[in-house]
């Protein structure tokens, strides 16, 4: 009677217990036996319907401890056994979904990530994991397809070290993603071939000037290298003495003043501003021409002239100025035209 208890088959012990009173009906602790067959098969009913209550509701963590209490009750009982088997079989489900779908994610395939997200939702609908995978998974898509689009935007634009950076973000979010590993690699190699691109292109144009140079004699070829310096400064300063006229009528139509201090003023500002540009530009990202010391030995020349040049054109415009009757315009026009001269 007491196994049968155990296995939950309640007829069976009903009925052992019925032929060991007709036996023996005095026997001490039958009385008690029949209540506990009589408790047993209550609580054993009352978790066992429980149970597959929560497990039609999709409660399987309630079903689980309520099918835990019926194997407390009956601990042998098939019914029950088969229950918590089936319950830990939708678990396991469950996490299979939810792992897959972290899978899917690490690879950037959303699509197939919610549909894990669904499956578990249909299995075990309210648990908790759920809700922060399903927001983890789509503040990853939105972070991943930015960082992709950003990355072939800069490629498109040859900013390679901003492309590498947006698609080592996007690597982060997915590190298992094709698509951004396959980005990479695009980015290395259009990175790579550019640089040859202008190796080639440097290599080519030194090539051109070294063939160039042994056509003429040395004396010549610095005779045309001169005239070509005289003619770029001629022309920036012509461009520019333009610019002061401007910039001097300007001035004197806001200010209402004709007595040329105006004209003096703004040029040596122009001028200032001139020689910071070209100051500036032998930095990093302004005519930085690599390693090639001749270039920017010329370069250099050129801004060395320019500094004095803007020196002596602000003395002499200020000795004019100041010492004999011309106007600021007048001082200027000889200025420039005496170091155009020099």
């Amino acid at each position: 009677a007491l196994s049968a208890i155990k296995s939950a088959t309640f007829k069976a012990a009903e009925t052992f217990i019925a032929q060991a009173e007709s036996i023996w009906p005095f026997l001490n602790g039958l009385k008690e036996k029949k209540a506990k067959l009589a408790e047993c098969r209550q609580q054993y009913n009352l978790y066992l319907e429980q149970t597959s209550k929560d497990k039609a509701d999709k409660e399987l963590a309630l079903a689980l401890d309520n099918i835990k209490s019926t194997l407390s009750v009956c601990p042998d009982s098939e019914e029950a056994l088969a229950f918590k088997a089936a319950i830990e079989e939708l678990q396991k489900e469950f996490h299979e979904h939810i792992n897959s779908a972290g899978d899917f994610c690490n690879k950037a395939e959303f699509d197939k990530a919610k549909e894990q997200i669904e499956a578990a939702i249909d299995i075990w609908p309210k648990n908790e994991k759920i809700k922060e995978l399903k927001k983890h998974i789509d503040e990853t898509a939105e972070g991943f397809d930015k960082a992709i689009s950003m990355a072939e935007k800069y490629l498109s634009q040859k900013k390679f070290e901003a492309a590498m950076t947006c698609c080592e973000v996007a690597m982060e979010l997915c590190p298992q993603s094709a698509q951004a590993h396959s980005l990479k690699n695009k980015i290395i190699a259009s990175q790579k071939k550019e640089q040859e691109r202008q190796k080639k292109r440097k290599i080519k144009f030194w090539k051109l000037y070294g063939s160039f140079g042994k056509t003429i004699p040395a004396a010549l070829k610095w005779l045309l290298i001169l005239a070509v310096v005289c003619v770029i400064l001629g022309v920036v300063y012509f461009v520019f003495a333009g610019a002061f006229h401007v910039i001097a009528n300007i001035w004197q139509w806001l200010t209402n003043k004709s007595d040329g201090g105006a004209m003096f003023m703004t040029s040596c500002v122009a001028a200032i501003m001139l020689e910071i540009g070209w100051i500036a530009s032998l930095f990093p990202g302004g005519l930085n021409y690599g390693a090639n010391e001749k270039l920017r030995t010329t370069i250099g020349l050129m801004v060395a002239t320019l500094t004095i040049g803007n020196l002596l054109i602000a003395i002499l415009m200020g000795i004019l100025y100041t010492v004999s009757g011309m106007d600021g315009r007048a001082s200027m026009e000889i200025a420039c035209a005496v170091f155009l001269i020099i």
